[in-house]
């Protein structure tokens, strides 16, 4: 029950409040269960299976997979492959949520308090190595709920993912301890409440700020399906692009962001598209971040090249994708999936693997430093922590989302963009090749979006920021405290049997 309560945020975002309450009953079941060291454990996969697989049923959309050459029948065999490995690989992650709870064994109120740390360790474990992939963090619920969202400023989505378990491992703990009930509840409502008046604090705070000189900006919306991108060798597409461009730059915008891989097209010095981008960009006097492919040092990139109103500019000043889309952009383990699963070797858009950058890249321009982001790149906060600390004003983010265009995948992305606009109190650009394409203020609110499936662009005044919030500094912070309390915490409610062993030894 409570993975289907829990998912139901991440589809309709409206139901926000339903993520403070929809755990009561896992956590109940958990706190109430009193033999066998793995039921916490089962009931964590339970909740996991029932989350991700409602979760991850975007991937159906990927259907059919004509562009890898295979029938609708394999098509379907190796996307349900796909889809179930993703979710119950992400489900076994959640169950050691209910293993480190029974080796912590908290006592009375501490059962309550333990289970938030417990969940920001694991919400955190899910975005490391390349298999990485925090999309169903439960903060990303709260993207519509604005005076919810602010206190990611301080200590990151993961911090406010913890405010949301806590509130419900209150409630739970209330209804196991009947007497407790109404402490329980008051607490639950207190964490609640503080943080939303925190956010509305922050909101009113920030509704008065100057930002000072502002520039208009423009994310272009080509509307093309992935596999229509590549036709005439992506020529259709460019005009396109190009038109929509003019446009913008006709009703006055100085920086023009494409979205990811816009024209599907290697973008070199000198060859068709590089000489056509220096000359928009500089009959315009506007700054054009195309999305493309790269070469560097033999290896391919996907990328965000900057041209400059005054020439300047091109695959030399480009923002390269630092965190790939493992069986879209690369495959990994290629050695092992060769042998074990064939079918998979070339499973991605070029036929051959993307190189994936480690560098925080700015885009200097005459109004002030911009640092990119492809797609994938935006669900990861640690990146834009590094392009802060780089000096970072203004965050574009080129994605292309259309292969999950008609499920709920383009909303859940962007809210992701919400969080990061919030956790470093900047303006984001987000170009998106068939929607959502927005623009972003520090507070969350979409001030502009696109309508999915349009050709269009969004454009508005979007300030350059300096300053740093607290989260900048701090980062996940509240890992290391998890640690350290889970740490200490098994240790205290351990310590009669970690005495005797002593003893024992001794």
């Amino acid at each position: 029950m409570s993975g289907l309560v829990a998912f139901l945020p991440m589809i309709v975002p409206q139901l926000f409040l339903l993520s403070w309450v929809g755990l009561v009953p896992l956590l109940f079941a958990v706190m109430e269960g009193k033999k066998g060291f793995f039921l916490p454990f089962k009931l964590f996969l339970v909740y996991g299976l029932f989350y991700y697989l409602c979760l991850y049923t975007w991937f159906f959309s990927l259907h059919p997979l004509s562009w890898q050459g295979v029938d609708d029948v394999k098509s379907i065999m190796i996307i349900t492959l796909l889809w179930l490995a993703i979710s119950v690989a992400q489900a076994f992650q959640c169950s050691v949520n209910g293993i480190f709870y029974k080796i912590l064994n908290p006592k009375g109120i501490f059962k309550a308090i333990s289970i938030p740390f417990i969940w920001i360790l694991i919400e955190w474990l899910q975005e490391l190595t390349i298999w990485g992939m925090p999309w169903g963090r439960l903060a990303v619920s709260q993207s519509m709920f604005l005076p919810g969202i602010q206190s990611v400023s301080l200590l990151g989505s993961l911090f406010l993912s913890g405010l949301i378990v806590a509130t419900n491992a209150f409630i739970a703990y209330g209804i196991w301890q009947a007497d407790f009930l109404k402490k329980a509840c008051l607490i639950a409502a207190g964490i609640f409440l503080a943080n939303a008046a925190f956010g509305a604090v922050r909101l009113a705070v920030l509704s008065g700020r100057h930002y000072g000189e502002s520039v208009k900006a423009a994310a272009i919306q080509g509307n093309l399906p992935s596999y229509e991108k590549w036709k005439n060798e992506g020529r259709d597409a460019f005009d396109i692009f190009m038109e929509l461009s003019e446009q913008a730059a006709i009703e006055g915008a100085k920086i023009i962001l494409w979205p990811e891989t816009a024209i599907p097209v290697y973008i070199e010095q000198d060859n068709f598209y590089d000489k056509a981008y220096r000359q928009f960009a500089k009959e315009h006097s506007v700054y054009l971040i195309a999305g493309g492919f790269v070469k560097r040092d033999g290896q391919s990139y996907s990328a965000l090249v900057m041209y400059s109103p005054d020439g300047s500019g091109g695959v030399d000043d480009a923002y390269l994708k630092r965190h790939l889309v493992p069986f879209g952009e690369f495959v990994p383990y290629r050695d092992i999936v060769v042998k074990v699963l064939p079918f998979l070797s070339n499973f991605t858009m070029l036929g051959s693997d993307l190189t994936q950058s480690d560098e925080s890249m700015m885009l200097e321009s005459e109004y002030g430093r911009m640092s990119g982001l492809i797609c994938f790149d935006s669900i990861f906060s640690q990146l834009v922590r590094e392009d802060i600390k780089n000096g970072s004003e203004l965050i574009l983010i080129g994605t292309n989302d259309s292969y999950y265009d008609k499920f709920a995948n383009p909303f859940q992305h962007n809210a992701h963009a919400v969080l990061r606009a919030v956790e470093y109190d900047r303006f984001i650009l987000r170009a998106a090749n068939t929607g959502l394409s927005t623009i972003i203020s520090p507070t969350g609110k979409v001030e502009k979006s696109s309508r999915m499936r349009t050709e269009c662009f969004v454009s508005g005044e979007v300030p350059f920021i300096g300053g740093r919030t607290l989260y900048s500094y701090v980062g996940d912070l509240m890992v290391y405290l998890s640690m350290g309390g889970m740490l200490l915490g098994a240790i205290w409610f351990n310590r009669k049997f970690l005495l005797k062993l002593i003893r024992r030894k001794v």
